[in-house]
């Protein structure tokens, strides 16, 4: 509700007082979530559960599937039929990104996009915030670990062409063997050091010489996961 909503409400409903109160409640909120589109970073102070859960229902609300005088007949209209799926999506259908591009626009669905370019945001924040202040952009896409060490070695094999190994610190975890075979990579497995588990840099070493920098896309660890194990 805004000012002129608040104000039309009758003083039989609620003491004025009490309505001043709760406006001014309602004005602090709004000011909070303009605050966060302004500046697209994180809040100095965190938010409380129902305050983001407003945010995000007012960003729901500016989907063409939750309009409430109109009825979309296209076959790009959001739909949701489980009403289970719909209040686990806060009443987000659309999606991200039109025509294959996840940053472009999403034509029937303001909020989404809102919700989208909001995110990267404050995700390319938290990224400055922990120590790494040149990153420029930050895109959050769903994707499961394979996938995304898979597109991420492409990546990196797109600058450098004629590497065709990627060293791997062993563990025994499918994803990261599976992402190296799908980029279209050779993985050379590199037993850990024994018996905590650590990355064998005398053996990584040794390899590298061995085929030669300019043949190795990258290298690939899993520091901090797969317990016991040691720093790298």
């Amino acid at each position: 509700m805004n000012d002129n909503t608040l104000k039309s409400i009758p003083k039989n409903l609620v003491p004025e007082n009490y309505l001043t109160l709760a406006n001014d409640a309602r004005v602090e909120r709004d000011k909070q979530i303009k605050l966060l589109l302004e500046q697209r970073k994180l809040p100095a102070s965190g938010w409380c559960e129902p305050m983001i859960e407003h945010c995000i229902s007012e960003l729901a609300l500016l989907d063409s599937n939750n309009f409430p005088t109109r009825c979309g007949m296209g076959e790009r209209e959001g739909r949701i039929v489980c009403d289970l799926v719909r209040r686990r999506h806060y009443n987000f259908s659309h999606g991200i990104g039109r025509s294959g591009n996840l940053t472009d626009a999403q034509p029937k669905a303001a909020g989404s996009t809102i919700m989208a370019n909001l995110t990267n945001s404050l995700v390319r924040d938290w990224i400055r915030t922990i120590g790494i202040p040149s990153c420029g952009h930050a895109i959050v896409v769903p994707l499961a670990t394979g996938m995304t060490v898979m597109l991420t070695l492409r990546a990196i094999h797109a600058s450098r062409s004629a590497a065709r190994y990627v060293l791997w610190s062993r563990v025994d975890q499918q994803s990261c063997f599976k992402s190296i075979i799908a980029a279209g990579l050779t993985p050379i497995a590199i037993d850990t050091a024994n018996p905590t588990f650590a990355t064998d840099l005398v053996a990584f070493a040794k390899h590298i010489n061995q085929l030669g920098a300019d043949a190795i896309c990258c290298v690939l660890s899993t520091t901090s996961c797969f317990a016991p194990r040691s720093s790298d």
